[in-house]
């Protein structure tokens, strides 16, 4: 059977930190691999799965920037008719303090575009931190890091994303990744906090939606980071049974 794949000309990246001329391509999805992602468990595994189903001209698929995978895979989604609703649970209104339940129209959801930069950087005391944006390659070999599991249960995929840590000017080096791990474990508490605030809200995919107060009819806006075992076919959980697509300001139809 003819498989028929879709350019994708909208990212939320821009395309801005590919090669010119960088094609994307995406395909529906078969009965076979959404039966297969379905028995799925690890992120990883999920990752690699759904990167067959893209396909780019002057671009290795592990070069993509984060949140545009997961708007190509939610982009999958639409075009293969495996799209649901989003079900928010318990969400506290900012102006009556009431909680309630919403389910919301796929329609409604909308994917922030990135900031035109390619570097964020991070200065705490006498350091700085240069950190390129996260891309499927710092998440798939995050995953062959051990040895810091007690220590770094989290943070592998961004210390893999650092460009650069510099001292009063000075460049600090490492001749493995397991040397960049140990700086960074050195570096001030401080930088944790900064990161928390600042970077990780840039870094990783988050998606806006607009709720109205069931109580008090009030607009709120809130944002709603996703995972990768959310954006499978037909995912099923608390959370959400699946994402939509579409470009800060722009809604797929």
């Amino acid at each position: 059977m003819r498989e028929v794949w879709y350019e994708v000309t909208t990212l939320p990246s821009g395309g801005q930190w590919y090669p010119k001329n960088t094609k994307i391509f995406i395909k529906p999805y078969t009965v076979r691999e959404t039966l297969h992602l379905a028995k799925m468990k690890q992120s990883n595994d999920i990752l690699r799965y759904n990167l067959q189903g893209l396909k780019a001209e002057n671009l290795e698929l592990e070069e993509l920037i984060l949140s545009d995978y997961y708007f190509l895979i939610l982009m999958r989604n639409g075009i293969s008719g495996t799209l649901e609703g989003l079900v928010i649970k318990d969400h506290v209104c900012t102006n009556c303090k009431k909680s309630a339940d919403y389910k919301i129209s796929i329609e409604d959801l909308e994917v922030e575009d990135l900031p035109p930069t390619e570097y964020l950087t991070v200065t705490v005391d006498s350091y700085q931190l240069t950190i390129t944006p996260l891309k499927v390659k710092h998440i798939l070999d995050s995953q062959k890091i051990s040895g810091y599991e007690e220590e770094l249960p989290f943070f592998k995929e961004l210390i893999l994303a650092i460009e650069s840590i510099k001292q009063e000017e000075e460049s600090l080096t490492w001749n493995s990744i397991n040397e960049k791990i140990d700086t960074f474990l050195s570096l001030p508490a401080q930088v944790l906090s900064v990161i928390y605030e600042s970077i990780l809200p840039k870094i990783f995919p988050t998606f806006k939606i607009e709720l109205i107060c069931n109580h008090c009819q009030k607009s709120d806006i809130i944002n709603i980071p996703l995972t990768v075992e959310e954006v499978k076919p037909f995912c099923r959980s608390e959370k959400s049974t699946g994402i939509h697509l579409s470009p800060s300001k722009r809604r797929a139809r």
